[in-house]
């Protein structure tokens, strides 16, 4: 039985990359008629890296090397405006990265930042094939 798959998102993509990979017929169905240039969701975690590593040959990879180095993004500043008032700020991997270093103890693939309007199209490109 063919399997319809909702959205060409990440997810819906990444769905189809696995039936894809286990030979299973499938079908993607998306209202939109293409992917957004639009930079939607930009973090991928460890899992997901997994995920997409199983799923493909080499994708995760690639992603990894297009990805910003955690540096530059891993504090999250809350304010008002460019120059306003500070409302808050998250380190996300703590002020010692100690998060981050227990997460790549513990899986094969690291955390990437990549906007979802840079991931979709490499996904898609690999679900084409």
């Amino acid at each position: 039985t063919p399997v319809a798959i909702a959205g060409a998102g990440p997810v819906g993509l990444t769905l189809s990359l696995i039936l894809s990979k286990y030979g299973i017929e499938h079908t993607i169905m998306d209202r939109a008629s293409g992917p957004t240039n639009h930079p939607q969701a930009h973090y991928i975690n460890a899992r997901t890296m997994e995920i997409i590593r199983h799923a493909t040959d080499g994708l995760a990879d690639h992603i990894a090397k297009l990805s910003e180095p955690i540096e530059p993004w891993r504090r999250y500043v809350y304010c008002v405006s460019v120059a306003g008032l500070k409302l808050g700020a998250v380190d996300h991997f703590g002020p010692d990265m100690a998060t981050l270093r227990t997460m790549m103890s513990q899986s094969p693939c690291r955390v990437s930042h990549l906007p979802q309007s840079r991931v979709v199209p490499l996904l898609l490109e690999h679900a084409i094939r």
